[in-house]
């Protein structure tokens, strides 16, 4: 939960020696979506420009921390030794056939690649001695996403057996995946090509609220391609209405509690494009972040 909760405590933060950074987000290329159907998400954090292009590059099946520094990811300025907290968001561009958009900011923390959508055997994730997620390291709040890194062809269905924020082994999600290009989330409830179905994370087992761990993963019919299994923090999620008027979000007056941001946070955006395409848009944004 944040600290600040009036204008007085965030204005007192700053003045006892909080720092202020703003840093600048565009792309200016996205991953294009297929036309139908409509209204996929895509992982910008795959999209060219600042922060720079991410390629999810490692041994397949092997969990792969992610942290941020500099131009990986959206940079929230140095460490602190007390509490980060991201204050505001700005965010403006697009086409006329990308709006209206849901941008989902998230805290990336880790990823397993190369995940194998034609292949029907149980396929056993890696975690390499001492490696874990470095943030909400409990697992609680959680949670993961599929995006394509080699396009799926056909309809497929995917059983994923993880660990729970609770430390229970053995539970199950289930997603239904559909043709998609390059850098398409594939995450869908319903096992029909055209249904309205498309989602950004996958559900949880019932009475779940988070993940620690992937177990491993086992096609029950192939789609083909690969995919990434991505774990995140869901930080905050705005809609873009408009291609020439921004959003601007101030979460001290507008959406409480400020945000909190961990110390290492790979921070990029998921989003949802009303309209045919994102490839050819230019997304312009700035987010400020407080540090004491």
């Amino acid at each position: 939960m944040a600290d600040y909760n009036t204008v007085y405590s965030y204005a007192k933060a700053i003045d006892d020696g909080g720092l202020v950074h703003t840093q600048s987000y565009v792309k200016v290329s996205l991953p294009v979506l297929l036309t139908v159907p409509l209204g996929g998400w895509a992982d910008c954090s795959m999209g060219g420009g600042v922060p720079r292009f991410n390629a999810y590059v490692a041994p397949q099946y092997e969990f792969t921390t992610m942290s941020g520094t500099a131009n990986v990811g959206i940079y929230s300025g140095q460490d602190s030794a007390g509490k980060k907290y991201l204050t505001s968001v700005n965010m403006i561009g697009g086409t006329t056939a990308t709006v209206p958009a849901t941008f989902m900011l998230c805290d990336y923390l880790g990823f397993y690649p190369l995940l194998d959508c034609d292949s029907l055997d149980e396929q056993e994730m890696i975690v390499p001695s001492g490696v874990a997620i470095q943030r909400y390291t409990d697992g609680e709040g959680v949670r993961a996403f599929l995006v394509s890194t080699a396009p799926q062809s056909a309809l497929g269905e995917m059983v994923i057996y993880y660990t729970n924020s609770a430390g229970v082994p053995d539970r199950v999600m289930r997603v239904y995946l559909q043709p998609v290009n390059y850098g398409q989330l594939n995450v869908n409830g319903a096992y029909l090509a055209l249904a309205d179905c498309r989602m950004p994370l996958i559900p949880l087992a019932p009475g779940d609220t988070g993940i620690r761990s992937i177990q491993k993963i086992q096609m029950v019919s192939a789609a083909g391609g690969f995919v990434c299994l991505v774990l995140v923090k869901p930080i905050t999620h705005f809609v873009m209405a408009e291609t020439q008027s921004s959003v601007e979000i101030d979460f001290l007056r507008q959406r409480q509690p400020i945000p909190q941001i961990e110390n290492g946070a790979y921070l990029n955006f998921i989003a949802s494009f009303g309209g045919l395409t994102p490839a050819a848009a230019t997304i312009r944004g700035l987010l400020t972040f407080l540090r004491t």
